[in-house]
């Protein structure tokens, strides 16, 4: 089983990002909530530093503050069950591990309602909606 400590998160040697000179995206979809805040931390710092000026980091996590709480605590007790650590976190939470990327506009948002007001594809929540914050989702940039 792969490592899970904090050194395992460095830069591949394979994979030099000083090579790159133009700005890239990384996706960070469903991967910070299966690591602890130390881990989740330390990978998008390691990302700020390595990538280049105007590089996007794209996140989707697992959410706490649903009306459902009661959903939340009963995932994360099944995975206790079975030895997998999962940490759903707040928008706050989610903010401020994002640390020194720029979190863009509309900011930490549920899942589903990210990009609402952006054109004609704009997501749209149907009338009878419940509770559409399963999940969070962030698009930061890293500042020249």
């Amino acid at each position: 089983m792969p490592s899970t400590s904090p050194r395992s998160w460095r830069w591949p040697r394979s994979a030099p990002a000083s090579a790159w000179t133009r700005p890239v995206a990384a996706l960070a979809h469903g991967l910070l909530e299966w690591l602890d805040d130390h881990q989740a931390l330390d990978l998008v710092s390691n990302l700020h530093a390595h990538l280049p000026a105007g590089s996007a980091l794209a996140v989707t996590h697992g959410a706490t503050g649903t009306q459902d709480e009661s959903s939340v605590l009963a995932e994360r007790s099944t995975y206790a069950a079975w030895g997998i650590d999962y940490h759903p976190r707040s928008p706050g939470h989610i903010r401020a591990l994002l640390g020194r990327w720029t979190v863009q506009s509309p900011g930490v948002v549920p899942t589903a309602l990210w990009g609402s007001g952006y054109g004609q594809f704009a997501q749209r929540l149907p009338d009878n909606a419940i509770d559409y914050r399963a999940s969070y989702a962030a698009v930061a940039l890293k500042s020249a």
